[in-house]
């Protein structure tokens, strides 16, 4: 194999890659052509946010929007969604892919003024993979050398393949080759971390603004339940590309008086749940695609669920259209399981994949739904329990309940309970359809079909098949981009398609809506990883 071939495919970049490049320097900044306003303040929301922002302890999506902003990784995610250079001025990997040297900036410093080493880094990855920490992160670095040893008590730290080789020299070692390695590493979760300030603080490490380091864009001045507030970093490496000087993050708004603060100009943004369709034709309105698929799962350990037309007569059934507009919100139904935010080479998964892999057919699904109820020998078609969490899903669940009732005669009954006792109806495998979903945390396929696995402790609907299993396997095994591509895909039809297994009952992929003000400008969403970044957005003069 020629050396250019053998250097990993980064499925984030798009291109085969020896040494790193600063991927944004592709994309000119509009305010280069516009006159910027002296009030460089935003003004935004989120919906919640952790009691900490240490990310070995939490996992919400809220918390890492906020420390992507103030903390910075290697890489992190750029304006084209691809890993750009972070706190890393250049990388290098090896010819069989499994090892990446980091060269950190020389001007890249801690808010305080101290510089960022590659000891940072070291420290804080090998703190999240300890067997004490029990981080939920945790599992991203499982490709790291003796990474998931460690986290499981069976092997010493020093044998980890991370290391820092001097102050700005990091070298990783995989187990094996990850195209999506890079992508990894532009997570949020995986900033450095400073051992003085962590050991310092203890439990109180980043549970307030006084209590931890920044060395992001920006840096807090003040983190409380109800507003967090950022100020410019000045110690940061590429200060000059920031404009914003103060960001307010108003935190736990309701939706209406989201809508009129927004209205009365109190906030710069607002987000959309209950009033996207009043305002979708509206000049600020602004969609954002999400990597998350919402499905429906059935459970596999009862006969009535391993009848393979019963399972197809339930995904023909499901008109997801009327699914979607249930929800009042910017999602859009799901033709696949894969989401068409995820990308390889640089193009959607689903532009290069089949479409339509589910589809509406009311008629063919009562044909199977008859043929498998005389294969069960039913003369009563049985009513079923739909296990749902209290959100924006109860909709869906009634909807599902109507369309089903209609469709095929089946009684279904909803059970919402609480957090808890649903976690323990669904390790009791006590329900018979469960809604569920899964958002990627960095760009891979892979994250979408390799669940179904049956060793999987995601596998909630306990589906089993020899057949699926060996094909999952030998994709992981493999280095070879192409076969990946083509495996991802015929795993795809199998556990989606009607005719083939059916394993799971994609419903619709998760969006997002806001109102933005039409002067807020170069504000970067995402659809995995974190939702914004921050770094280049600016406020126009036509403020």
């Amino acid at each position: 194999m020629s050396k250019w071939k053998a250097i990993i495919l980064s499925v984030c970049l798009g291109t085969f890659l020896l040494t790193g490049c600063d991927l944004s320097s592709d994309l000119n900044l509009s305010k280069e052509s516009e006159e910027i306003s002296k009030d460089q303040s935003l003004e935004l929301t989120e919906t919640r946010m952790p009691a900490t922002l240490d990310p070995a302890k939490f996992a919400e999506m809220n918390g890492v929007n906020v420390l992507n902003n103030i903390q910075e990784g290697l890489m992190r995610i750029g304006k084209d969604n691809r890993p750009t250079l972070g706190i890393a001025k250049s990388y290098e990997v090896s010819e069989d892919g499994k090892t990446y040297t980091f060269m950190l900036r020389s001007d890249a410093k801690w808010s305080d003024g101290r510089p960022v080493t590659a000891n940072d880094f070291e420290y804080a990855w090998k703190r999240m993979l300890h067997p004490k920490m029990k981080a939920q992160m945790a599992y991203a670095l499982m490709k790291v050398k003796n990474a998931s040893k460690f986290n499981e008590g069976k092997a010493l730290e020093n044998q980890v393949g991370i290391h820092a080789i001097d102050n700005k020299i990091l070298k990783i070692e995989l187990e094996e080759a990850d195209p999506n390695f890079l992508s990894i590493v532009a997570m949020p979760n995986f900033s450095p971390l400073r051992r003085d300030i962590v050991e310092k603080y203890k439990e109180r490490y980043a549970t307030n603004s006084k209590t931890m380091v920044y060395n992001g864009p920006f840096i807090m001045e003040s983190f409380t339940p109800s507003k967090i507030i950022l100020k410019k970093n000045p110690e940061y490496w590429d200060r000059s590309n920031v404009s914003l000087n103060q960001v307010v993050i108003h935190i736990g708004i309701d939706s209406e008086k989201e809508i009129n603060f927004y209205q009365s100009g109190k906030l710069d943004i607002a987000r959309l749940k209950n009033f996207t369709e009043a305002y979708r034709n509206s000049p600020d309105y602004v969609h954002s695609e999400i990597a998350r698929v919402n499905y429906l799962l059935m459970n596999h350990t009862k006969a009535f669920f391993r009848n393979q037309n019963i399972r197809f007569a339930l995904s023909l059934a499901l008109n997801r259209k009327e699914i979607v507009n249930s929800l009042k919100e910017a999602s859009t139904p799901a033709d696949a399981l894969v989401p068409p935010g995820i990308t390889v080479n640089g193009q959607s998964f689903r532009d290069q994949g089949d479409k339509n892999l589910v589809s509406y057919q009311p008629q063919l699904a009562r044909t199977y739904f008859k043929k498998g109820l005389q294969e069960l020998k039913l003369q009563k078609i049985p009513s079923l329990v739909l296990l749902t969490p209290d959100d924006e899903r109860k909709s869906v669940a009634l909807e599902i309940k109507k369309q089903l009732k209609e469709i095929l005669g089946l009684d279904v009954l909803i059970n919402t309970p609480a957090p808890d006792a649903r976690t323990v109806l669904k390790q009791n495998m006590k329900f018979d359809l469960l809604m569920e979903g899964w958002t990627a945390d960095y760009n891979d396929p892979n994250s979408f079909i390799n669940i179904w696995h049956s060793d999987s402790e995601l596998n909630e609907g306990k589906f089993s098949s020899p057949e699926l299993d060996r094909l999952l396997e030998a994709t992981m095994q493999t280095n070879n981009n192409e076969i990946k591509l083509k495996n991802w895909f015929e795993a795809e039809r199998m556990l989606v398609k009607p005719g083939e297994l059916t394993v799971v009952i994609p419903l619709y992929f998760k969006g997002n809506a806001f109102m933005q003000k039409k002067y807020v400008k170069d504000l970067y969403r995402h659809p995995f990883g974190v939702e914004y970044s921050l770094k280049w957005a600016y406020i126009s003069s036509h403020k």
